[in-house]
């Protein structure tokens, strides 16, 4: 028979005295996504971790099959800026837990990287890019140029955030409007959008 992931989380933090409420709390979260989280039969394991950092509590031991062969979420962060780098790494390590995190510089530093990976083991691709616009070198959207012409992910598995101080309204638009980005973001990021991106049931 096939386990409902989300109603055996459930009973996992019933026997251990937690209540839906309770757990919102700590995630800052409403109780209705938790709800809604615990009644997912496929919960993702992103979010059965996160609860799990939460309470400080390892699922592995009851759901083992759910992270076999799951390596930790690869991370790039690609930013100039040390402070915002430092913020997101934290924001993310907060939400995640332990997990593989690259902070590149400038554009041209991240493509040498993700260009290398690709010829030799694109298995090792980030699964994720957090990328500035504005850095010196290359900057964000030449960096996305580069990308495109060098079909580094053709399949896109890679998703990138623009993550960005700009205002600029057509800096929000060109992003929207460009299918290699999955949204646009701005700084500095707060816990509750990192948690928007990788906690969805």
């Amino acid at each position: 028979m096939d386990k409902h992931y989300g109603h055996i989380v459930a009973n996992i933090l019933a026997k251990n005295g937690y209540f839906i409420g309770d757990i919102a709390r700590k995630l800052m979260v409403n109780t209705r996504t938790v709800h809604n989280w615990l009644q997912s039969k496929n919960l993702n394991v992103t979010v059965i971790s996160t609860i799990g950092s939460a309470i400080n509590y390892d699922f592995r031991s009851q759901l083992p099959e759910v992270f076999v062969n799951k390596r930790p979420s690869k991370i790039y962060i690609v930013d100039d800026a040390e402070l915002d780098s430092v913020i997101v790494k934290m924001g993310l390590k907060q939400v995640l837990g332990n997990l593989d995190i690259e902070v590149f510089n400038n554009g041209d530093a991240a493509i040498n990287k993700l260009l290398e990976i690709s010829i030799n083991d694109p298995s090792l691709f980030p699964e994720y890019i957090f990328l500035d616009l504005n850095m010196p070198i290359m900057g964000g959207w030449e960096f996305l140029e580069a990308y495109h012409q060098l079909d580094i992910d053709p399949e896109n598995k890679i998703r990138i955030f623009i993550l960005s101080s700009s205002i600029s309204r057509s800096d929000v638009l060109r992003s929207i409007s460009n299918p290699l980005i999955s949204t646009f973001l701005s700084k500095p990021i707060e816990l509750n959008t990192i948690r928007s991106i990788f906690c969805e049931a």
